[in-house]
């Protein structure tokens, strides 16, 4: 490595060639510099767009094959929520349950037809959307010593694709309780609303207790793959979470310490999702994984 006068490296691959004189004998060196910043990086980004390729093909062939367990387990779950000799507890866990099916059938289908399914925005109330993705981990908060709080005011709405957003607060639930498993903590989820010149933005915290992230991974947690859970985390959950809120024409954002981490979901309180995203033609795939 060498430095600019800025202080900024350039990475170099260097070359060397004897000088001799007339009886053969080296007098000097003649060393060749070059640098390889770009072509480092190009090759970088070579190998993380083939990982992303190799998931994308894994994935397809993933959800080709769960498709119909998940309509099987929607059907079964359907009957014990209609079964008059089940409890109104176990009717409740049932519905509870249908609904995360739903969900990962909608994320199926996206997934094999590379296209978002879901297009129809609707009006979220933010502070309903917290408290269903917080059934879901409760059990688990308890036994771990975590404790959910919900402080979004009830009356706050957001305009957007439901199931998206509710994977992007799903996603960032499951980080923050990861980052708590071991000692316990809280988690807090809290909302406000700030006017900006052109709109109004809703901005939603999720602030956990955590240990917080190492300042050497802090400008890679949204790269696709990039994990510190070793054989527990895909490294594709912030990654998903950041895409979710710029494709609703918002941001996703850290701030992070020794005393804990929050992530910091700015949407546009009437959203609209990414022109690109939006506009794109839907293709047919029919027979393509069968």
């Amino acid at each position: 490595m060498l430095l600019r006068p800025d202080g900024t490296a350039i990475a170099i691959e260097d070359s060397a060639a004897a000088i001799r004189d007339a009886r053969g004998d080296t007098v000097g060196a003649v060393l060749v510099f070059r640098d390889v910043t770009e072509s480092r990086f190009l090759q970088k980004a070579l190998i993380r767009l083939e990982k992303l390729e190799t998931a994308s093909k894994l994935g397809a062939t993933i959800a080709h094959e769960t498709n119909n367990p998940l309509e099987a387990l929607a059907n079964l779950l359907f009957l014990i929520s209609r079964d008059d000799a089940a409890s109104e507890t176990t009717r409740h866990l049932a519905e509870m349950a249908q609904v995360e099916i739903s969900r990962a059938a909608e994320a199926s289908k996206r997934t094999l037809s590379l296209i978002r399914v879901e297009r129809a925005k609707t009006k979220l109330t933010v502070s309903d959307l917290i408290d269903s993705a917080f059934q879901s981990y409760q059990s688990t908060a308890k036994n771990s010593g975590i404790r959910l709080e919900n402080e979004v005011a009830p009356d706050l709405e957001v305009t957007a694709l439901r199931n998206e957003l509710r994977q992007l607060v799903s996603n960032l639930i499951s980080n923050a309780m990861d980052a708590m498993m071991a000692s316990g903590g809280v988690l807090r989820v809290n909302a406000e609303v700030a006017e900006q010149e052109e709109s109004r933005q809703v901005r939603i915290r999720f602030s956990d207790t955590g240990n917080g992230i190492e300042p050497a991974h802090l400008d890679r947690i949204f790269e696709p793959f990039f994990t510190t859970k070793k054989d527990k985390g895909t490294g594709l959950g912030l990654w998903i979470a950041k895409r979710v809120a710029e494709d609703h024409g918002g941001e996703l954002q850290v701030e992070s310490s020794q005393a804990g981490t929050t992530f910091t979901v700015l949407l546009p309180q009437q959203c609209s999702t990414n022109p690109e995203v939006a506009e794109m033609p839907e293709r047919q795939t029919e027979g393509i994984l069968d």
